[in-house]
């Protein structure tokens, strides 16, 4: 996998997430409004947040902690999992703390980690597996030019409901 360890945007500096950043991860997984429409539980414990971010680190998987370039500020995470290496795709995940939303500091880094996964050769293809009820997560990769695919039905667990997702795809020839 070729993706970058660090890298930057205009007004955000991306780098790789460690288990140094368990504060602020699981500040960001424990807030269930946040991240009411991920496919994640929210966390109760420090234990709980550990165990992801491992899992967040291993081979399957590449996040960024999102910062400000300013001030470096945690505002958010991004990165890509469930990669397939023999047909070069992945899925993307992002979230971003409350008070960043709507700023566009997260475009800015999808757009950069999109163009660096696809531009280089690590992916061929970008999914983003979209909850039904997430407008805001689908106007928002369609800024990123991904195309809706189509309508998955119950295959979204979260809090023990199955839900609808709208699969969106982002291709190399997109950008």
């Amino acid at each position: 996998m070729i993706l970058p360890e660090h890298c930057q945007t205009e007004r955000t500096i991306l780098s790789r997430l460690e288990r140094s950043d368990s504060d602020f991860f699981h500040q960001i997984f424990s807030d269930a409004q946040l991240i009411q429409f991920l496919d994640n539980e929210v966390h109760f414990s420090m234990q709980n947040s550990h165990k992801l971010i491992s899992t967040y680190r291993n081979q399957d998987h590449a996040f960024w902690l999102v910062k400000l370039k300013e001030t470096e500020e945690k505002i958010g995470l991004a990165g890509f999992y469930h990669f397939d290496k023999k047909h070069l795709f992945a899925q993307c995940k992002f979230v971003i703390a409350k008070q960043y939303q709507r700023k566009g500091y997260m475009l800015e880094a999808m757009k950069e980690l999109t163009k660096q996964a696809l531009i280089n050769g690590t992916l061929h293809r970008i999914e983003a597996q979209i909850h039904i009820n997430n407008f805001g997560a689908q106007a928002f990769v369609q800024k990123l030019g991904f195309k809706c695919e189509g309508r998955l039905r119950e295959n979204f667990l979260v809090n023990k409901v199955f839900h609808d997702s709208l699969l969106y795809a982002l291709i190399g020839s997109d950008l």
